[in-house]
């Protein structure tokens, strides 16, 4: 089980698309956060079937959620989702997400992240402390933009109690496409570099 488990973790770990130990930012307001990104979509879990999430990746909704040791540690509720990250010895499991593509950020609605041990996440090599940013209970809107893309996030917690949370709301920002405007004035501009490059060639 334990090999089990190291594998999945060291699997979440690695969705990531930019190079390790990025700049991320928080935000405790979601207008501050959403003013970050511009562009972004929401999950709000409503009218997804209610239910322990199976070991392993469930698709849920615009994410993957991979839960590893037991069932237990993921439910879908019909309006939220509960998670819990364990570490009570054959039940441990550390919960993570796929966003199903590279991303720039992503933020949501917290419930009790500070309340037995205190929870935290890993996003593209930076540990950030959800009890340091939300204080107290850990209750609240906390998002994050990164400066690398990264695609995967694992939770885990500073202490042996489990911490079980839940979260609604996830808005996920993805990384943003060049406008079409801005593809033409590249390619001209590639293509009088190549120019130039020609008749730098022909004079030589």
């Amino acid at each position: 089980v334990g090999g089990l488990f190291r594998g999945s973790l060291a699997g979440a770990l690695a969705l990531s698309t930019g190079p390790a130990f990025s700049t991320v930012t928080t935000y405790t307001d979601r207008t501050s956060w959403e003013a970050a990104v511009g562009s972004f979509v929401t999950e709000d879990f409503d009218g997804l079937t209610p239910g322990a999430l199976s070991t392993g990746t469930n698709n849920v909704g615009l994410i993957d959620v991979i839960i590893s040791g037991d069932p237990g540690n993921g439910a879908l509720t019909g309006t939220d989702l509960d998670l819990e990250t364990d570490e009570s010895g054959l039940d441990t499991g550390f919960p993570a997400f796929d966003f199903l593509g590279p991303i720039i950020g992503f933020g949501a609605d917290w419930v009790s992240t500070a309340t037995n041990s205190i929870l935290e996440v890993t996003i593209d090599g930076t540990l950030i402390s959800f009890g340091n940013e939300l204080g107290g209970s850990g209750t609240g809107f906390l998002g994050f933009v990164s400066t690398n893309a990264f695609s995967g996030v694992v939770f885990s917690q500073t202490g042996t109690a489990n911490e079980q949370f839940s979260l609604d709301n996830l808005s996920i920002a993805a990384v943003p496409v060049p406008e079409p405007a801005t593809l033409a004035l590249m390619g001209l501009g590639l293509a009088g570099i190549g120019y130039r490059r020609h008749r730098s060639n022909k004079v030589a």
